[in-house]
């Protein structure tokens, strides 16, 4: 049986901080793009998923998922483009579901 392994499409960073670039530069430049995709939420991640066959979407009751929105939203590590991405355009784009009218904010 194959090891276990988490996909880059599994992770995101609002921001990769400098510091960290800096002391792992010598790793990061064998993994092609690798700080682009990282910080990725739109048709880059969906394409790079699609090509990979990450077709594994998990879900949760929907009030761990709300809690886990809402606790983004207020730590500030996204902008709103963003915390709109991660709550509802992927969802819409990727499976087909729409949020209802007036919980999107200004999309």
């Amino acid at each position: 049986m194959p090891p276990p392994f988490i996909a880059l499409e599994e992770h995101f960073s609002s921001a990769v901080p400098a510091a960290l670039t800096a002391r792992y530069s010598e790793q990061l430049k064998h993994v092609p793009n690798v700080l682009a995709k990282l910080t990725d939420l739109g048709d880059r991640r969906r394409h790079d998923m699609d090509a990979g066959g990450v077709v594994d979407y998990q879900f949760q009751a929907n009030e761990a998922g709300l809690a886990w929105i809402r606790e983004l939203e207020a730590s500030g590590l996204v902008d709103e483009e963003q915390l709109r991405a991660i709550a509802y355009w992927n969802a819409e784009r990727l499976l087909g579901v729409k949020a209802p009218p007036g919980s999107r904010g200004a999309a």
